[in-house]
């Protein structure tokens, strides 16, 4: 009787830690399925921002960022932060004269042997390779001018982008009677000098053609901006600066001028760098 009821006893004892144990591992199990259950929303929280993030890259630019550009009258801009990409821009355009002036012993704006620029196709064909634009090149004949049969129709190909600024003026040269083919004739120093300017005067749907600006037209753009305007120039030393309006600055024609000659030895007036108070 003693040994049937230790029996039953132990029987008990078994079946409650068996009883204990199961409940711990039920636990042990609902506790690993509140944290997968715990995981999965933040899984599916990360794929959703994902997902999010592929849809935002995808979407089309908003309606802010597209008018970030301000522009005025005449294609000018009084933004100065928006115009960042234009300034490298024409930074890449006066590396590449310079590189081929390095290569070719003088300024692609001096094609002709006597230093004039060619009344027939522009400088800019000729820098083509050196902004990385060599099958855009190959298909132009140099021989020829812009409008022959086989230059115009090149007129709208890809290489147009090089030397069109955002507001959709063109990067023009300063045009001379006689251009300076190499460094040595810049007399009154690269960084006196300027080489390019953009033109909101001329459509850079006409890059081909041998459109550019000279000292007389590059006063009237100066003086033809309003307080707070400028015009994005590349100095012969490769800098890029911004000529602001010259109102309120007493300035001559002559001083305006004396950016553009490079052997007039007139000192710039730097206050046409700065924008008016």
């Amino acid at each position: 009787m003693i040994r049937r009821w230790m029996l039953l006893l132990l029987v008990a004892v078994l079946t409650g830690c068996g009883s204990d144990s199961k409940s711990e591992s039920d636990s042990d199990s609902g506790g690993k399925e509140k944290q997968t259950a715990a995981a999965d929303p933040g899984k599916k929280q990360e794929k959703s921002g994902n997902t999010s993030d592929a849809r935002d890259s995808k979407t089309p630019v908003s309606e802010s960022s597209s008018n970030s550009r301000v522009l005025t009258e005449g294609n000018l801009t009084n933004s100065v932060d928006a115009r960042d990409g234009d300034m490298n821009k024409l930074k890449s355009v006066a590396v590449s004269m310079h590189n081929y002036e390095a290569v070719r012993r003088k300024f692609p704006m001096a094609s002709t042997g006597d230093g004039r620029v060619s009344k027939d196709l522009s400088w800019r064909v000729l820098v083509l390779p050196y902004l990385e634009f060599n099958d855009e090149y190959n298909k132009f004949d140099v021989s020829q001018s812009w409008d022959s049969a086989k230059n115009k129709p090149l007129v709208d190909g890809q290489a147009k982008e090089a030397f069109e600024l955002g507001n959709g003026n063109l990067i023009c040269a300063i045009k001379h009677d006689e251009q300076p083919e190499t460094i040595a004739k810049i007399a009154d120093g690269t960084s006196n000098t300027i080489a390019l300017m953009e033109n909101p005067a001329v459509d850079a749907g006409k890059w081909t053609t041998p459109v550019d600006i000279d000292v007389k037209d590059g006063v009237k753009l100066v003086k033809s901006l309003k307080k707070g305007e400028f015009l994005l120039a590349a100095l012969y030393d490769g800098s890029v600066c911004k000529v602001y309006s010259p109102e309120g600055k007493n300035l001559k024609d002559e001083e305006i001028a004396a950016l553009f000659g490079y052997r007039d030895f007139i000192p710039i007036n730097r206050k046409v760098f700065s924008p008016s108070k």
